[in-house]
């Protein structure tokens, strides 16, 4: 069966995977359709990459050593790891910087990184809440020339009903996080 998987920063998904994150921010890949991330991302496995992360750094704090990353261990070459399963629950488009940059906070990317996809294309950058849950066992899949690029998505040919998923996050701990990004975001409803 096939089903969506979602190129990300693998020191991004490590933190979802350890729920100290609980969205993405994202404008879009260079072979992005421009209006391909303006709406929920619906559900997903992550594909983690380090492409990006060889070229730009992350927040002071937010590192990652891959080689402690325990589904990035003992992998044949060419083979790609799946590391969690996503749903979309939210999804947010930010249009002041300064907020945008406030949230990031909670994030492994730099000012620097936001303000550049912030101001990419158009101004503005899509913020999606997410549900993470991590498979037992950690599917794999031999890497296909078609995934390669600048771009979000890709087929894969894995069913999430072959996976035992266990959330990252309780629900409670899950709804916390929510009212604290809608915070940010909507300051005024809380008041």
């Amino acid at each position: 069966m096939k089903e969506k998987a979602f190129k990300e920063w693998a020191s991004v998904c490590e933190h979802l995977m350890r729920g100290r994150v609980a969205g993405l921010f994202r404008k879009g890949g260079l072979a992005d359709d421009p209006g391909t991330l303006t709406g929920p991302l619906g559900e997903f496995w992550l594909h983690p990459t380090a492409f990006h992360e060889q070229r730009s750094p992350l927040r002071q704090g937010w590192e990652v050593d891959s080689s402690t990353i325990g589904w990035n261990q003992n992998l044949s070459p060419g083979t790609i790891p799946f590391p969690a399963w996503c749903l979309t629950t939210g999804c947010y488009h930010i249009k002041d910087l300064a907020t945008a940059l406030i949230l990031a906070q909670n994030s492994p990317w730099t000012d620097q990184v936001i303000e550049t996809r912030f101001r990419y294309r158009a101004p503005g950058i899509y913020f999606h809440t997410l549900r993470v849950y991590l498979p037992n066992p950690v599917p794999m899949a031999g890497e296909d020339p078609g995934w390669q690029g600048c771009k979000s998505f890709h087929d894969v040919h894995l069913s999430k009903a072959d996976f035992n998923l266990t959330p990252v996050l309780t629900k409670d701990e899950y709804q916390r996080e929510i009212l604290r990004i809608e915070g940010i975001l909507n300051p005024v409803a809380f008041a």
